[in-house]
């Protein structure tokens, strides 16, 4: 049988000052949406269906902006793993459902369920494995990744479209972050990193 082909990392590059000002402002923007009380319209299904598409917007560049793609190519994939350790914010979910913030079983489900794939996001990356194994561990916790970040925005789309009031939290600020930038720029990393593990 023919082994696995080893996960290739370009040779790295620095990151361009477009890619830079993009994503500033985009973070910029996401703050001032979640700051202005823009996002508070899209309270119910509206509010993830943004997040998603975001991210679809993101990955849309990435095929097209060929300067972007180079460098999305160019970056170890490992830190395409490491940036989901932000995924942490899980904890916080916890503390909004203890004091009844946000629907108890959101809270729950997708609170624990971001802490654990930020947490294995952790080994995955930074264990010191041989490539073809580390394209194997790298490809599964993407799947894991990217289904559990699938699974939370349809949870969060159910409650919105029965408790809207309880995604309140996901409209302002400091939540209003992850709806307007984190999720997003987090599931086109999954996609991306997809691409570059399927490449041979």
């Amino acid at each position: 049988a023919r082994a696995p082909s080893p996960v290739r990392e370009p040779a790295r590059m620095s990151t361009p000052i477009f890619v830079r000002l993009g994503l500033w402002t985009w973070f910029l923007a996401a703050i001032a949406a979640a700051h202005q009380g823009w996002l508070r319209p899209l309270l119910g299904p509206a509010l993830p269906a943004l997040s998603a598409t975001l991210a679809a917007g993101a990955v849309v560049l990435y095929f097209r902006v060929r300067p972007l793609r180079a460098w999305a190519d160019a970056l170890d994939a490992r830190a395409l793993v490491l940036i989901h350790a932000a995924r942490a914010y899980g904890a916080y979910f916890l503390v909004l459902g203890q004091r009844g913030e946000i629907a108890p079983n959101l809270a729950l489900t997708g609170g624990w369920g971001e802490i654990v794939v930020a947490a294995l996001a952790l080994p995955a990356a930074l264990l010191p494995l041989k490539p073809a194994l580390r394209r194997s561990v790298l490809a599964t916790w993407n799947v894991i990744g990217a289904v559990g970040l699938v699974m939370l925005l349809l949870s969060i789309g159910r409650v919105g479209s029965t408790m809207s009031l309880y995604l309140l939290p996901f409209a302002d600020l400091p939540m209003g972050l992850l709806t307007a930038f984190l999720f997003p720029l987090l599931r086109a990393s999954h996609v991306v990193l997809h691409l570059r593990l399927s490449r041979v």
